[in-house]
């Protein structure tokens, strides 16, 4: 089985849908999110929805990467995401601000003026509710086709979380960065019993091993077993950060037992102007454009080149 793990659309439709596009063509069978689906971009409810479409993937007959979300009755979302597949979509920070469980104003101002206009004009109270159910983390175990059922290998146990490990609470969300000092990983990987803990939220992409007493950062692609403990963390499909204008995630196939980071193109001009049709600040176009955050200021020549580009 192929497993898409991703996190951090922030209401950025084109790269979502790019996302789709690769990750099914590259045979993914199976969706964990994990967290921000909303704030900084124009589309919260349109990518809710194909996020809420795509944990079913996998698990509900008639349902795959391209099926339009319109297809799939609300009661019935209701319903399958209050029981098992509840942990196919998690929580993230900004999602707690836009849905009424946190207040955004520890948020820089960008942030926090946007999360204002998601909650109160883009995003309807259904979804809103939707949000406020998602759990904080998924525990779970990842089948090995390529072994037989009994092996000890055949089941990798595994955790999706939106922020570092740690004690779960709102408003205490933190980061795994590749930069990231030892004492931090030292505390994280003691707080995990899994072979690897996936996580989102500080959109950087990096790993790290724990193997003889020892931690350290290794490279993509990196396989599930061989050490005694992984911190993964995905990127973000919809936010990249560090000068990258690239969304990422991870593919985990579980026949060759490997765990690979994918990049990928979207449509940033109609990202751009999903964010300014919206009211948003342009401070978020400028963060997709430059692949970070960049003093408040219009539009110039500068930027039209990078999103031609």
């Amino acid at each position: 089985m192929r497993i898409a793990v991703y996190s951090d659309v922030h209401a950025n439709l084109p790269a979502l849908m790019a996302f789709i596009k690769d990750s099914a063509g590259r045979g993914v069978q199976c969706y964990e999110f994990l967290g921000d689906s909303v704030n900084y971009g124009g589309s919260p409810q349109e990518c809710m929805d194909e996020i809420i479409k795509l944990g079913m993937v996998g698990h509900i007959k008639g349902i795959d990467a391209f099926t339009p979300p319109s297809f799939i009755d609300r009661e019935f979302i209701e319903e399958v995401y209050s029981g098992p597949l509840a942990g196919k979509i998690l929580l993230g920070n900004n999602d707690a601000a836009c849905c009424g469980l946190e207040d955004p104003g520890y948020f820089a101002e960008a942030a926090r003026i946007s999360a204002v206009i998601t909650k109160t004009k883009l995003l309807s109270e259904w979804h809103q509710a939707f949000l406020r159910g998602r759990p904080m983390e998924a525990p779970m175990n990842t089948c090995n086709e390529s072994v037989e059922k009994g092996h000890e290998d055949w089941s990798v146990p595994v955790r999706y979380n939106h922020s570092a490990p740690g004690n779960l609470c709102l408003e205490e969300w933190h980061y795994v960065k590749p930069n990231i000092n030892i004492e931090h990983l030292e505390f994280y990987f003691n707080y995990f019993k899994e072979r690897v803990f996936f996580v989102g939220h500080s959109h950087q992409p990096c790993s790290f091993v724990q193997a003889g007493g020892e931690i350290f950062p290794v490279t993509f692609p990196l396989p599930t077993k061989n050490y005694d403990k992984a911190i993964v963390n995905v990127g973000a499909v919809g936010q990249p950060r560090e000068g990258m204008i690239k969304g990422s995630y991870v593919m985990v196939d579980s026949i060759e037992k490997t765990i690979e980071l994918i990049w990928f193109d979207y449509d940033i001009r109609q990202a751009v102007d999903d964010i300014l049709n919206a009211g948003l600040p342009e401070q978020n176009a400028h963060r997709l454009i430059h692949g970070k955050a960049v003093p408040e200021r219009t539009f110039d020549k500068t930027d039209s080149g990078r999103l031609h580009a």
